[in-house]
């Protein structure tokens, strides 16, 4: 695991001691581990940060931190360009691929100028992948998806999705054309097969007639294979919408076998566990909000104070659900009286729940990786 303490970033391996990773500088945040655990990418700045303009790498011995993306590289794209997300690990690699983006203003919607590139943690060096093009709207949440096996991205924009090759290279073009439903700006989501055969997309073309809402725009979801080029509907027996427009309001297992949704507002509380082979849906419950997070095994979630199984009712935690460590871990905040990380383990028809050992020093930046 990763974590702050004092203001400084620590790497801590099974049950030995802690190897201070920084010493002093702005505040290391947002520490993530590369899949060998040999390798720690944080940011600098302040938690209210909404960029991540300075980001660092350091090996988990303590050795070799240097700065990979800085201000002044940004500047160099063009001035105002900032990262907005942070760079995500390539599978078993110590490369990311992040996002730029050199916006006409600082509005929320404001169109933007967006490249994609690869870094390199060890030697710094920094690959184009895809040119900035012309000022358009775009999603930061959506922008794009890296395969399972790390040698294809998938890029969601308004209207369709093109696939890349990790060099850039051009894989297929304009799949999954489609008209939006409503002026408002909507993406699709995309959620890779795990054998990187194809994806999982919804795609923001229908509407769903709401009681409590009117005609809100809702989602079809689709099957793509790239190699036969061919896309087969999903149909669901309950609507797929977004109404608050958040990632986290449909999940796909990372299996391909099931969806996540539901949830979206005070006034449409019902979430769906959706079979993607027959589109028969689940009804699970009035949770809100939901942020489903789905275990590496596909068959456990997690959503809000509640811990999921397949075709299994709903089971409550005494907190709320952060992220899966392993098949049988996951990390939730306690609501104690002073709330704590803690650790859930799955066992049998049991949960047993776990403290970390040392709350009290540690800041809120912290990172869980199975050995």
């Amino acid at each position: 695991m990763v974590f702050t303490k004092g203001g400084d970033l620590y790497f801590r391996d099974g049950s030995s001691s802690p190897v201070k990773l920084t010493h002093g500088g702005e505040l290391p945040l947002y520490p993530h581990i590369s899949d060998d655990n040999q390798k720690i990418v944080f940011s600098r700045g302040k938690p209210s940060d909404e960029d991540f303009s300075n980001i660092y790498s350091v090996n988990s011995d303590g050795s070799q931190e240097q700065a990979l993306i800085t201000q002044q590289w940004l500047t160099n794209r063009g001035e105002g360009t900032r990262v907005r997300f942070h760079p995500v690990f390539v599978p078993n690699t110590h490369k990311l691929l992040f996002n730029t983006y050199l916006c006409v203003s600082q509005g929320p919607d404001s169109p933007c100028s967006v490249g994609i590139f690869l870094i390199d943690a060890d030697s710094g060096k920094i690959k184009e992948i895809l040119a900035p093009g012309p000022a358009n709207l775009h999603d930061y949440v959506r922008e794009f998806n890296l395969s399972p096996d790390g040698k294809m991205i998938s890029i969601a924009t308004i209207g369709h999705i093109d696939i890349l090759g990790i060099t850039g290279s051009d894989v297929r073009h304009n799949i999954l054309a489609y008209k939006p439903s409503t002026s408002r700006a909507q993406f699709p989501a995309q959620f890779w097969l795990p054998d990187s055969s194809g994806l999982i997309v919804a795609l923001p073309n229908t509407i769903y007639h709401s009681t409590a809402y009117g005609d809100l725009p809702a989602y079809t979801l689709w099957r793509y294979t790239i190699d036969n080029q061919k896309a087969v509907h999903i149909p669901l027996d309950a609507p797929l919408m977004n109404l608050e427009f958040s990632m986290d309001r449909f999940q796909v297992s990372l299996d391909g076998n099931w969806i996540l949704y539901g949830g979206n507002s005070d006034n449409e509380t019902s979430a769906y566990l959706g079979n993607l082979a027959n589109g028969k849906a689940q009804l699970l419950g009035d949770l809100r909000p939901p942020y489903f997070s789905w275990s590496p095994d596909s068959k456990h979630f997690l959503s809000g104070n509640f811990l999921g199984a397949i075709e299994k009712p709903l089971f409550p935690i005494n907190g709320f659900g952060l992220s899966w460590i392993d098949a049988n871990h996951y990390i939730y905040i306690s609501l104690d009286k002073k709330p704590k990380t803690r650790i859930g383990e799955l066992g049998g028809n049991t949960t047993r729940l776990y403290e970390l050992g040392f709350d009290k020093d540690v800041d809120d930046s912290l990172s869980i990786k199975r050995k």
